[in-house]
């Protein structure tokens, strides 16, 4: 098992130092900041100018393992963009080495150009190195730190980094990437990651685990950019709604919660097709139209996974398809029967109900999730965006005529979305 110092790196600038003592204003604060701990390996980034200075210092430590990195051109030592990218390399070649973590290294920025520690610090916070360092201490009156006088300055960076995924995880979550935004924020330990991981159980249509979700940071917990994410009690009292469905027996209740299952669905079958996912959009558009018919079912006080053989309309409609030579309602192990979605749509349209035509017209249509990869088919449907927003509309305008509530449902449903 190593050792912290036999992993530990150290990366440097390389400056100029004044011509006529490079030793007290180069060589000597640099071995300052070598020497303040041990290290596997200390790396120095010069110009092509600075690059003797560099083996001039490698030659005064050669017990210890040192690298040279020049920049490539003359004058890149001006360029921030080159000095990001050539120094960012270098880190990426770092951390893929056996056993080297972002922590394992240090970084001071003391020496070079300012162009040079700009970019150099730039790199190390893109690549979560944790900390920063600079040789500071007694000034002259020149400004400059006065020899025998030097002292380590470090920072740590870890309020930029987690700043930084805050702020990822808040772009994620306004798009809709709940699991990554929870991902990232309970990598940083942060206690907002309950409010994406409410909003990702919320959209994974786990009612139950979402409403047992406790402590949610309240909107005043939350600075002004992230206010907008907050959970309101409306939020929390819908999802409570959808996590406590009635008694099955209870065909009111069942309908009324039906049509909060479709209208949240709705909302997030449209998620689905914002994100490309249009597989999942197909299915839950086909879901929302069987949910319809389901409610409205009820309605009749009919349970389609639990019809009576007795029921004279049952009764009426089963030898109506006999006589046509239709499939019949399956049978359960008790004697009662169920339909399918078609079938529910066709009873519908038995009993008189006036929306039963559109759901089977619209069902024919998005009967195409049959032959679907995750249904009974072997490949991707193409069904391509413009079409499924038609087809979520017009379900959106069959939710709204089957139901008064519907709207109001359908806003409640929307409270998850933030674009």
């Amino acid at each position: 098992m190593k050792t912290e110092s036999e992993k530990r790196i150290l990366v440097l600038t390389v400056g100029t130092g004044e011509d006529s003592d490079i030793e007290g204003t180069l060589l000597k604060p640099m071995e300052f900041s070598i020497c303040s701990n041990a290290w596997k390996q200390v790396i120095l980034l010069a110009t092509p100018a600075t690059k003797q200075n560099a083996k001039a210092l490698k030659r005064r430590n050669s017990n210890m393992d040192f690298r040279i990195y020049s920049l490539c051109n003359e004058g890149d030592e001006s360029d921030t963009n080159s000095c990001f990218e050539q120094f960012d390399n270098i880190f990426e070649n770092l951390l893929k080495q056996q056993d080297v973590e972002p922590e394992h290294i240090e970084v001071d920025f003391t020496r070079g150009t300012r162009v040079m520690n700009v970019s150099l610090v730039l790199a190390a916070l893109r690549r979560d190195i944790p900390i920063l360092r600079y040789i500071g201490g007694e000034r002259g009156p020149d400004g400059k730190t006065l020899p025998g006088k030097e002292e380590i300055i470090s920072t740590d960076t870890a309020k930029v980094t987690v700043s930084r995924q805050r702020d990822l995880a808040r772009q994620f979550m306004r798009q809709g990437d709940f699991a990554a935004a929870e991902s990232l924020l309970s990598k940083i330990k942060s206690l907002w990651s309950n409010l994406a991981n409410f909003y990702n159980t919320w959209d994974q249509l786990n009612y139950a685990e979402a409403s047992a979700i406790d402590t949610l940071p309240s909107k005043n917990d939350l600075p002004i950019d992230w206010q907008q994410l907050a959970v309101n009690d409306d939020a929390l009292g819908w999802v409570n709604e959808l996590a406590t469905p009635p008694c099955s027996d209870d065909y009111r209740g069942m309908a009324r919660y039906l049509r909060c299952i479709a209208a949240d669905l709705q909302a997030n079958g449209q998620r689905r097709i914002r994100n490309h996912q249009f597989e999942d959009a197909l299915l839950r558009g086909y879901r929302i139209l069987e949910l319809i018919g389901q409610a409205r079912l009820f309605d009749h006080d009919i349970d389609s996974a639990k019809i009576s053989a007795k029921h004279c309309k049952v009764q009426q409609f089963r030898n109506k398809l006999k006589k046509n030579k239709s499939h019949d309602l399956d049978e359960n192990a008790d004697g009662t029967f169920k339909a399918s979605r078609e079938q529910v749509a066709r009873l519908l349209k038995f009993l008189g109900d006036h929306l039963a035509e559109q759901l089977i017209s619209l069902g024919t249509r998005l009967g195409v999730r049959n032959t679907s990869i995750l249904i009974h088919g072997f490949e991707v449907k193409a069904v391509n965006r413009e079409e499924l927003e038609r087809l979520y509309a017009e379900l959106e305008k069959i939710l709204i005529q089957d139901d008064d509530e519907a709207k109001s449902r359908l806003a409640r449903a929307r409270l998850i979305d933030f674009r």
